[in-house]
């Protein structure tokens, strides 16, 4: 049995999180990691939801609901890493990848202005109501951002996987 030194040891630990993996096929860049992800990005979006539901509508603030909607925030910053809208500094980008990625975000974009325009209007619905508690504003003030973003970051997948079929290996 050997004993590893230090910086073997350390080595190990940056192969074992999976980066230099990432960076040689990011080098290489083979896209071959590009998936439909038909059903996976309405799971970070129904957690935000159900995590923002449970914030505002709960008996009384607690630590559950901010959690799942922050988990499902979290994991939709995933989602487009591996879904089939490529980045833009890949250079195997060509026109109809261009216009694939141009469609799902003129979606996103017209998904979240709908639902800013929904959220502030039910925000400004809850600041008219008397019988309303004060922290419940906020806290709908504080999510609704965080719902956009998670939306931004989950729909051109979602609205790609849909809309297109994968293409095959030549």
């Amino acid at each position: 049995m050997t004993r590893k030194t230090i910086p073997e040891r350390l080595d190990d630990s940056v192969r074992w999180t999976g980066i230099p993996s990432a960076i040689e096929v990011f080098e290489r860049q083979d896209d071959s990691q590009r998936r439909h992800l038909r059903w996976v990005p309405l799971i970070p979006l129904i957690a935000y939801y159900v995590g923002a539901g449970l914030t505002l509508f709960g008996e009384r603030p607690q630590i559950l609901g901010p959690l799942i909607a922050w988990g499902g925030f979290l994991g939709s910053a995933l989602v487009p890493v591996f879904g089939p809208v490529k980045a833009w500094g890949s250079l195997t980008l060509d026109e109809y990848d261009r216009d694939v990625r141009r469609r799902a975000f003129l979606f996103a974009y017209a998904a979240c202005t709908m639902f800013a325009l929904a959220a502030f209007i039910g925000i400004a619905a809850m600041v008219g109501l008397e019988s309303n508690e004060p922290w419940r504003v906020i806290y709908a003030l504080l999510l609704a951002p965080g719902a956009i973003l998670t939306m931004q970051a989950s729909l051109p997948t979602l609205y790609t996987s849909w809309r297109t079929r994968p293409v095959e290996k030549e």
